[in-house]
């Protein structure tokens, strides 16, 4: 009988990759694509298949719009199910839990990523709203002000451009 990796050996074995993979396959799947299914196509444990999810989204391996689509899904799945007149689903709490681990994830990042994110903020603000710029660089608007601000307390960037990002409306309002 042919056995379903754990997360640590598919992770070991398809590296990122194979996380986002599967990741994307539930978040991008029909309604109708639960964590069994993608557990069965990936042979994959369903513990795997969560922790793939769990992984992608606080380490930023996709975007934060692709964590907005899994915590959807995930709520309407349960809404279904739910007898109580409660807007929020015991998923809802859970990714709300992610995300948070995300935005603490973020606020360590202090690689080359931020310089590249920096550059095209600074390339796009005066031509691309906010949103437009997030969902290209796949970070949520908090996300991105929180990256800003960590070039400029960090000193990523130097100080013509710390002024250049301090200039900006989006940064004023933050």
């Amino acid at each position: 009988m042919n056995t379903k990796m754990s997360f640590k050996d598919f992770s070991e074995k398809f590296d990122i990759e194979g996380i986002i993979s599967v990741t994307h396959a539930y978040a991008y799947g029909s309604y109708m694509v639960t964590i069994k299914g993608i557990s069965d196509e990936f042979h994959l444990t369903e513990s795997a298949v969560k922790n793939c999810i769990k992984y992608a989204i606080i380490h930023c391996i996709v975007s934060y719009q692709t964590a907005l689509v899994i915590k959807q899904k995930a709520h309407c799945k349960q809404a279904n199910h739910i007898k109580s007149n409660s807007n929020q689903t015991p998923s809802d709490k859970y990714y709300d839990r992610i995300l948070e681990q995300r935005l603490e994830f973020v606020s360590k990042i202090r690689d080359d990523e931020i310089l590249e994110i920096i550059t095209y903020f600074l390339a796009s603000i005066n031509n691309l709203s906010i949103n437009e710029i997030t969902e290209t660089i796949g970070y949520s608007e908090k996300e991105l002000k929180v990256l800003l601000k960590n070039a400029i307390n960090y000193k990523l960037v130097d100080a013509e451009v710390a002024a250049k990002i301090g200039c900006t409306s989006f940064m004023q309002a933050a």
